[in-house]
């Protein structure tokens, strides 16, 4: 393979932008989990 077509490109990092945002989001939840006082 000489290389990915452009818009497979595009999709690709799409799909990295939006499992960052999720593991940020589980990283903050469990952030917030563990320092959020208890009751």
């Amino acid at each position: 393979m000489t290389g990915d077509p452009p818009h497979a490109r595009r999709e690709a990092g799409e799909t990295s932008a939006r499992v960052t945002r999720l593991r940020t989001l589980s990283a903050m939840r469990l952030v917030g989990i563990r320092y959020a006082p208890e009751g």
